[in-house]
Parts: structure tokens; sequence; C-alpha cells
């Protein structure tokens, strides 16, 4: 019984403090807003398949042209994914971000319109491949700001966190 006891103290602990590297970390200058935008940010990561999914089938898609249309959203982005990481690094993160945010939200606003607008396959495989080699690179770009923000001694907390992040969305 001892043990038993022992041992529940001791996982207790160990989890506030991992929560608390977490606090801490958030505290850390400049990192809340930083953390608010890239969660604003990768809210749709998570969503807008499934969203496309479901608008497509109310407007009376079949799942065959349902995938067309998601699957060119995914085959667009890994296939620009890493030009993006190129052009990062020629540009800059913020000028590389605000651009494809805003390419990203046009095209998926124009997507959801055409959908309900009666449009045909094609042109909504073109908007979703524009959508998907838009998306922003929110999740690279973080990981070359946390040591900047964090320092090495805390990196691994920064990307933890980062990860926990972005499991969350899916």
């Amino acid at each position: 019984p001892l043990a038993a006891s022992s041992t529940g103290t001791s996982r207790q602990s160990t989890g506030a403090m991992g929560l608390r590297r977490y606090l801490d970390l958030l505290r850390a200058p400049g990192v809340a807003p930083l953390v608010a935008a890239s969660t604003l940010g990768r809210l749709p990561y998570g969503m807008n398949v499934l969203a496309l999914i479901l608008l497509l089938r109310s407007e009376g898609f079949d799942y065959a042209e349902v995938g067309i249309v998601t699957g060119a959203s995914g085959l667009a982005l890994g296939l620009t994914a890493p030009l993006l990481g190129r052009v990062v690094d020629r540009l800059g993160q913020t000028r590389v971000l605000v651009a494809t945010g805003l390419l990203y939200l046009s095209a998926d606003t124009g997507l959801a319109l055409a959908a309900l607008s009666g449009a045909e396959v094609v042109p909504l495989a073109a908007l979703a491949a524009l959508g998907g080699a838009a998306t922003p690179p929110i999740s690279p770009s973080m990981r070359t700001l946390w040591p900047e923000l964090v320092g090495r001694e805390r990196l691994d907390t920064a990307f933890a966190f980062d990860a926990l992040q972005l499991e969350v969305f899916f």
C-alpha cells in the first residue's frame, strides 16, 4: 500500500511539473501572442477537409467527386510545401505567411461559393488545389522561431508544446 501511495504521488507531481514547464514557456516574452496567432492559423488544418466533404455531399456530389476535390488540395499541398520553404528562406516568414494566408482564404472562400453555386468538379478541384498550394507554412515557421524565443535550454519543451498544439486540431 505504501508503494502504491508513493507511486501515485510521484505521478501527480510529474504531471504537475510537465504542465508547469508549458506555463513557464507561455510566460516567456513574445511567446503567448505567437502561440495565439499560430493557434488561429492552424484552426483550418483539422476542420477544412471535413467541412469540404460535408459541403460537397450536401450539394449532391458523390464520394468519388468529393475525393477528387479533396485529393487535389492534398496533392497540391504536398507538392508545394518544399517550394514554400525555399520561398520563406529567401523572402522571410512574414511576407510568405501573409501572402499565403490571403491566397488560402480567397481560394477556400471561392471554393465554398463555387460549390454552393453549382460549379462542376473541375473548377472545384482547381480551387481546392490553389488552396492546398497556398496553405500557410505555420508549423515550419514556428519550428524556426522557437530557438530565438526560448533558447536552447527550453527547446524540447517548445517543440513538444508545438506538436501538442497541432495535434489538438486533428
